[in-house]
């Protein structure tokens, strides 16, 4: 499963950001025999309105690359490295969310309780009704 595979978004530049992060998170949290293979994937999940739009909605253009997590763990390595990582990006903190800015695209990561991902076009997103509106 690859961003860049899957031409999820039109510029490249976005699906290879994506499968950085997921990268990254995958190396910084290898896999034991206890986890699934997907762990990540099923762990950070694309949300907002690309999310909508990989599940048919129909939208205006994608501003910002929307991510949720549950794992504080994958959270708290985003706030702390992804920034350096992604071209010592700028990047404000919030309680339950983070803006990154690497070279000229916006992503953010939502912190939620839980998430409930499902698989679509071979992507794990946030399904559309679980979507938090401010992320649309």
């Amino acid at each position: 499963m690859s961003y860049q595979s899957q031409n999820i978004f039109s510029d490249p530049k976005l699906n290879a950001i994506c499968d950085l992060i997921l990268k990254q998170l995958f190396d910084t949290f290898p896999a034991t025999e206890l986890l699934d293979p997907n762990y990540v994937y099923v762990s950070f999940i694309l949300s907002g309105k690309a999310a909508a739009i990989v599940q048919g909605e129909t939208s205006s253009a994608v501003k910002n690359i929307v991510f949720q997590t549950s794992n504080i763990d994958f959270y708290n390595f985003c706030q702390s490295t992804l920034p350096t990582i992604l071209f010592n990006c700028k990047m404000i903190a919030f309680k339950e969310n983070i803006l990154l800015y690497p070279l000229d695209y916006f992503f953010e990561i939502w912190l939620s309780d839980t998430i409930e991902p499902i698989l679509v076009n071979n992507i794990y997103v946030q399904q559309l009704l679980s979507i938090p509106e401010e992320s649309l």
